[in-house]
């Protein structure tokens, strides 16, 4: 093996030598890290997918910490990331995955359970079946695998690992977490009047998030230029790296024409044919576009409501756009309305998107409604100083019978009536 190889895994390695590695830590991320270590306790090949610089690898290295906190010996993790120029040699010829095992284990020595952290896995050409032979091979080897999302999306593991899995999505920051990496505190979930002074700062914090995203280097980083290159410089290697790479695709400007149209275009409804015509691309190739850019998690789309699956699935129906980071589309955007209210209802976007998310309603306009715990939510965005007759109106005169009814707001809060009006940064907590 190449002695480079080792000097590589003894610097990415530094429990091995019980060294410190505090710079590879990060700011904590409890909720992921304990749901994930959760996990451990099963069998299963655990993968963690995300828009490209959300945060998977630090991750990784929370949950090495957490074993360790837990005293699984040092030598029973192997922590290897395959962007390291290092293993380009190597990269075509999927037996190095068991050569780089046998070799880290070499240098260790390790008795028992291994914990294998593969980072960035999608680089090594015939990734799957090597993991689905360590995972049949019943060995006691627990396999996490991280990459992008373009390979590592969801849907696409339950082919490539025949359903061996348990995924994970990392996403950028939401405020929560947002308002930990600026303050170092957390703030607890309360009800209005509970905030007191703090609803000032709140606000303060959303207005920056707004602005910023939540990509979590970008968020470290306090010069607004600095921020400005690192968004530029993801969206170049979400387009480039993750999709031409991957799909081959022939006209690359086009598609990142289009994401540039889809980021000038958030929070508004379009059809297919809207964005085709708008594009000068045929229907078939936008479709084949847009399904990159979903396996990317760069961009989601929600559909109206419909009680019928024939009439949700509608090609003719206006999809809304959603972007993953407001900051992307605040630097990427080449022209988008000076209106709030499309940002404001993107990151009410991101949050439901764990719900049992409906849709938005067409006719009377509303734009989330939501299922939990069988009970239909309808959910309005609004900003402003005022709230217009109409927020109202559309969410009283809905077919939803017995629903919850809310309208998030700029700054606005009331709980009189039938339609409870919060606070973005309350809404977001």
């Amino acid at each position: 093996m190449n002695p480079r190889i080792e000097e590589y895994l003894e610097q990415a390695n530094p429990w091995w030598h019980g060294k410190r590695f505090d710079n590879f830590i990060g700011k904590p991320r409890p909720r992921y890290v304990e749901n994930i270590y959760k996990s451990f306790s099963l069998n299963e090949i655990k993968v963690l997918y995300g828009v490209r610089r959300s945060g998977k690898s630090t991750i990784l290295y929370q949950l090495v910490q957490k074993l360790l906190e837990d005293e699984v010996p040092t030598e029973n993790i192997i922590f290897v990331n395959f962007e390291n120029n290092i293993f380009l040699p190597h990269l075509e010829d999927v037996n190095f995955l068991d050569s780089i095992l046998e070799f880290a284990k070499s240098l260790t020595n390790p008795k028992g359970r291994i914990y294998l952290f593969f980072d960035e896995i999608q680089e090594v050409a015939g990734w799957e079946s090597w993991a689905n032979k360590i995972y049949e091979q019943k060995k006691s080897i627990h396999l996490l695998l991280t990459g992008s999302s373009s390979t590592l999306q969801s849907a696409e593991l339950a082919t490539l690992l025949t359903g061996r899995n348990l995924s994970f999505e990392i996403k950028p920051l939401d405020f929560q977490e947002y308002i930990f990496f600026k303050k170092g505190t957390s703030v607890e979930k309360k009800t209005f009047s509970q905030y007191g002074d703090e609803k000032s700062e709140l606000a303060y914090y959303f207005r920056n998030y707004l602005h910023e995203g939540g990509f979590p280097g970008v968020v470290l980083t306090e010069d607004r230029s600095l921020q400005e290159s690192l968004l530029r410089q993801y969206f170049q290697d979400i387009i480039y790296r993750d999709l031409v790479r991957k799909y081959n695709v022939r006209q690359p400007v086009k598609l990142e024409n289009l994401a540039l149209y889809l980021m000038s275009n958030v929070g508004r409804a379009l059809s297919y044919r809207n964005i085709a015509g708008s594009m000068g691309i045929a229907v078939d190739t936008l479709k084949e576009y847009i399904t990159y850019f979903e396996r990317a998690c760069i961009f989601s789309f929600l559909s109206p409501f419909a009680f019928s699956l024939k009439h949700k699935l509608r090609e003719t129906h206006n999809r809304k756009i959603y972007t993953v980071d407001l900051g992307l589309r605040n630097v990427m955007a080449t022209s988008f309305d000076s209106d709030e209210g499309f940002s404001v209802e993107n990151l009410v976007y991101n949050k439901l998107k764990g719900e049992k998310l409906l849709g938005y309603n067409e006719a009377p306009e509303i734009d989330f409604v939501f299922n939990r715990d069988g009970k239909n939510h309808l959910v309005q965005v609004s900003v402003g100083e005022t709230l217009p007759e109409r927020e109202f109106s559309n969410l009283e005169k809905s077919d939803f019978k017995n629903s919850t009814k809310c309208i998030v707001s700029d700054n606005l809060y009331s709980a009189e009536g039938d339609v409870d009006i919060i606070p973005a940064w309350q809404y977001l907590l």
